[in-house]
């Protein structure tokens, strides 16, 4: 192979390449740092690396004939039939087993699951970021399915306009497909937590693309989706949802595109696309085409398999039974695959190397962190490396251990720094080691070179111990028996809590949970335990209910506040009824419980749990699922048929035990209003009504009554209710005394409408009586004083305010003289003259007050300052008078003669 031009690639997240080569033995180099330099190959200044993870536990499952979708992050790999190879043999176990099937695999090929697969014509796998298996078929009105790592279907959907799938890319959180046809049609799903199909702008020209790479918007310089379509005719086409463009080279140095695309690959940052075109030349450019970053030629007739990146700086080209790594500067490397099946290598780009995955081995490319470059580099005269050799002499008990530490903190202007550094170096190439004995060796100078660190405030105790956690942690999720071969990169991006998740998800419970204990993961640990008890719950197939019940319970207790409801639910599901009520009587949140006895069909333990809980809402919510059950709706209507007089019964009985319910359904209906405006206003009172007759409430089915009445127009339908209501009332005297005193008022207004013409139904004794007044009828209002005994007083009052309003003073002064002292005083007759503006007649009533001091009140009031002035003079009051002189002051003849009056009384 032949570099006929190079540029610097971008050296961005760890560049990744393969293994292979060999080096002497340095004289009296440490024999550790010779064995791990042994599985490193250098290209130019970079040090690469193949790392064998796993034989695969598959049973030589044979990858070639399959559809084959890695996930990343050390992720599952699912297995399918490849429909289009008409050479798979069924007659072999292994592709029997893949018959009708989908498959899923750790990363070291042990079993997960299975589920069977009808389908034919499928199109492509593919991983979401939650480990969710994506499935796109050719044609069906749903032909995208997603499944759990367990085979269960959490959704499906269809493309409505495209009738056959060609082909398809599948990312984390979205896909995009090609249609079948001359057209050039393409469709995008951006999120498949909620699936929304949106249709591309097409290509001008309709062609078959020999590649199709889409650029998630996430990692897009225009932040939305962008599809790189490879043209046969030579251009490439980059489609989204604005105007379609077509780029024939790059933008600033101006190279053109002469030769088609066949194979082209992203970058794990979006940043650079790897290219290889028809006459074998690989070509590296940036995601905008604006640059050619490198270019690399193969001189091989025949495009590659596959290209996929090794991490960000180098990319791999697979043929028949060898991988090619092309790093930058044009450096290369070759692996060779004898033995293998054409298209048996899986290759998947990682953040920071590429998972290559074969019938019988699972191996990381990836380019040597700096750290471990750094410690185990020949020669290296890094912190870190001399941090290792002071450990490793001080094993041998060499003195060059007491050496390397004072050249280090000789080497320090504080005699710290570079002893740090070597610490935090040799930690850093422990979590990126995979080798334990390397891990082993690495710990160890690192907690050696700890002990000459100055740790007054023990930041670096605490580091030390946080790393030592990580590495545990990585050290047990990447053993065969869970396989999830992460890097440290990898693990800081992932997280530890999606860690955690992904091992709950895989039924990796203890492991699970001892991470949580490890790293103090409290909430973590809640959701490990929950999802083993339902785990537990499904799988088992036991008929002794309580043991397995009390074994839930008595796990749970080491997490105190856990919530036993999704797990009570799980076992009602799994047809385990007496388990979930004993399970959940450990539930502490009353609103989780009540929720699930209710899905249970306990209503009456719910309502007890309600109640104990004495909460409003709570109650509310059992009631209102009562009365759905027992199919009573807005009325309480009778029952239709036996199962709704059987629920009718129930709910009524359960009323009857628990009073503080029947209180909140009572102040429910009322609470909706009780009119004839509204039908939720007549259902409440038909509700309260029905309720009252079945609970035999008597008095307050009466009130009902009454309110009823005054809901009807004609007034004979409300006399004869409130004749029923006055039966009703038996067992209040009062009630009943008052309710026929309204029916006698009601039948004498009914009387004094048709005699007068006047509307009268609907007033009040009082307004009965004004009224009549108002009409000049004084007898009839006498009449009815007497029949529904009014006070004398109040009597009085009505007079007063009524005559006054009709302004009749002559009626007013005629009834003021018919007793010599009115019972009400004259006071209110001074009041209904001043609300009606008749100042001159309440003068006259005014004068006829018996203290001095109300008189001259009334009269400042009034502003009647002269008279109020003769009534002090009178009294001799020289106080009032200057009082009633600094009110008067508009008035200076009032003023004048008021000091008269002073001057004359002496004052």
């Amino acid at each position: 192979m032949d570099v006929k031009e190079t540029s610097h690639m971008s050296n961005g997240g760890g560049g990744i390449a393969g293994s292979g080569g060999s080096s002497g033995k340095a004289k009296g180099e440490d024999l550790l740092s010779e064995s791990v330099q042994k599985r490193w190959v250098r290209m130019t200044n970079r040090f690469y690396q193949k790392i064998d993870l796993y034989d695969m536990q598959w049973d030589g499952l044979d990858t070639s004939q399959a559809h084959v979708a890695i996930s990343p992050f050390g992720g599952l790999i699912a297995v399918a039939p490849d429909d289009s190879k008409r050479s798979i043999n069924y007659a072999k176990p292994q592709a029997m087993a893949l018959k009708n099937k989908v498959r899923v695999y750790t990363s070291s090929g042990k079993f997960v699951s299975e589920f069977r697969w009808p389908y034919k014509g499928l199109v492509g796998m593919g991983w979401t970021n939650t480990e969710h298996l994506v499935v796109v078929i050719a044609e069906g009105k749903e032909n995208i399915f997603l499944y759990s790592m367990h085979g269960e279907c959490i959704s499906s959907f269809g493309l409505r306009d495209c009738k056959t799938v060609a082909e398809c890319s599948i990312w984390g959180s979205g896909l995009v497909c090609r249609a079948a046809g001359t057209k050039c049609e393409f469709y995008a799903v951006q999120n498949f937590r909620k699936p929304r199909i949106t249709r591309l702008r097409s290509p001008q020209t309709a062609f078959k693309p020999s590649a199709m790479v889409p650029i998630p918007a996430e990692l897009s310089s225009t932040r939305s989706l962008q599809v790189l379509l490879a043209s046969p005719m030579g251009p490439v086409h980059i489609i989204s949802h604005s105007e379609p463009r077509e780029v024939h080279g790059t933008a600033r140095d101006e190279r053109a595109f002469n030769e088609p695309f066949l194979r082209m690959a992203l970058s794990p940052s979006g940043r650079y696309v790897a290219t290889v075109n028809k006459t074998g030349t690989l070509t590296v450019l940036e995601s905008d085409f604006s640059t050619t970053v490198s270019e690399f030629i193969t001189r091989h007739s025949k495009p590659p398999l596959d290209v996929a990146w090794c991490g960000e700086d180098s990319v791999l080209l697979y043929w028949e039974q060898i991988l090619i790594m092309v790093g930058p500067f044009g450096a290369y490397v070759a692996f060779k695959y004898p033995r293998t099946a054409p298209g048996s290598l899986k290759l998947h780009t990682e953040l920071d190397g590429c998972r290559v995955i074969t019938s019988n081995k699972c191996e990381l490319l990836r380019r040597v962190p700096e750290a471990n470059v750094r410690t185990f580099k020949n020669g290296s005269k890094d912190p870190g490396a001399l941090v290792l050799t002071a450990s490793r002499a001080y094993e041998r008990s060499d003195i060059a251990a007491d050496v390397c530490i004072r050249q280090l903190k000789q080497s320090s202007k504080d005699g710290q720094e570079l002893l740090r550094e070597g610490v935090s170096t040799c930690l850093e190439a422990a979590l990126n080691s995979f080798d334990t004995e390397v891990q082993t060796a690495l710990l160890r100078a690192a907690s050696y070179g700890k002990l000459f660190c100055e740790d007054r405030d023990g930041d670096l105790r605490e580091d030390f111990v946080e790393r030592c956690r990580w590495v545990r942690v990585l050290h047990n999720v990447r053993s065969t028996s869970v396989g999830i071969p992460l890097t440290f990169s990898q693990f800081e991006s992932l997280g530890l809590e999606v860690l955690v998740d992904r091992l709950v998800q895989r039924h990796e419970h203890l492991l699970a949970l001892r991470i949580c204990d490890l790293m103090q993961l409290n909430s973590n640990k809640q959701r490990v335990l929950e999802h083993w008890a339902c785990a537990r719950i499904r799988s088992s197939d036991t008929d002794d209910y309580r043991r397995l019940g009390e074994e839930i319970i008595h796990k749970l207790k080491i997490c105190p506040g856990i919530s036993f409801g999704k797990i009570a639910s799980t076992a009602y599901t799994s047809g385990l009824k007496d388990l979930a009520t004993m399970v959940l009587e450990q539930e502490p949140r009353a609103a989780d419980q009540v929720n699930l006895l209710l899905s249970m069909e306990q209503e009456e333990r719910a309502l007890r749990k309600a109640v104990e809980s004495r909460d409003s809402d709570l109650i509310y919510t059992v009631l209102l699922f009562l009365l759905s059950r027992a199919r009573i709706t807005g009325g309480l209507d009778k029952a239709r048929d036996e199962d709704e007089a059987e629920a009718q019964a129930n709910f009524f009985s359960l009323l009857r035990r628990y009073p503080i319910v029947l209180r909140h359904l009572v102040a429910y209906y009322e609470g909706s209003g009780l009119d004839n405006l509204s039908s939720a206003g007549r259902g409440a009172v038909e509700a309260l009504k029905r309720l009252f007759y079945e609970m035999k409430m008597e008095r307050e089915a009466a009130k009902v009554k009454v309110v009823e009445s005054y809901l009807k127009q004609d007034w004979k339908q409300r006399i004869r209710m409130l004749e029923i209501a006055t039966d009703l009332f038996k067992g209040d005297p009062f009630a009943s005394t008052t309710t026929k005193a309204q029916i006698r008022l009601l039948q004498i207004q009914r009387t004094f409408e048709f005699d007068y013409k006047k509307s009268f139904i609907d007033l009040s004794v009082s307004e009965t009586i004004a009224k009549l007044i108002r009409l000049g009828h004084t007898d009839k209002a006498n009449r009815i004083r007497k029949e529904f005994a009014v006070p004398d007083k109040r009597y009085w009052h009505i007079q007063v305010k009524t005559l006054a309003e009709e302004l009749d003073w002559n009626g007013l002064s005629a009834l003021a003289s018919s007793r010599r002292s009115p019972p009400i005083g004259w006071e209110p007759f001074i009041e209904a003259c001043v609300d009606n503006e008749a100042i001159s007649e309440a003068v006259k009533y005014v004068s006829k007050l018996s203290s001095p001091h109300d008189k001259m009140e009334w009269f400042c009031s009034m502003k009647c300052y002269g008279e109020a002035a003769e009534v002090a003079h009178a009294d001799r009051n020289v106080d009032a008078l200057r009082f009633i002189s600094s009110r008067a002051k508009s008035k200076p003849g009032v003023k004048a003669r008021i000091a008269e009056m002073i001057k004359e009384i002496g004052g």
